[in-house]
């Protein structure tokens, strides 16, 4: 469920063939997504609107991978 990614957007992540692994998720966590985790670590309804978000610009730039990596980073 989200508020943010559209139909389309939920089409380009139905297209990949496999999701990323547990150790990539965490990796690309740590590395490209602390600030959020962060700035949102005591509001986790915010962080996951933002992961989305976030997300949803990584598909708008057709960066499909980076936003599984995103949305898989949120285990609330």
């Amino acid at each position: 469920m989200s508020t943010v990614l559209t139909g389309n957007n939920l089409g380009q992540l139905g297209n990949v063939e496999q999701l990323p692994n547990e150790t990539d998720v965490n990796e690309f966590r740590l590395t490209e997504l602390s600030d959020l985790f962060i700035e949102f670590e005591n509001d986790s309804k915010l962080l996951e609107i933002e992961l989305h978000k976030k997300a949803q610009e990584y598909l708008s730039l057709g960066l499909v991978d980076k936003a599984w990596l995103t949305l898989l980073s949120f285990n609330n």
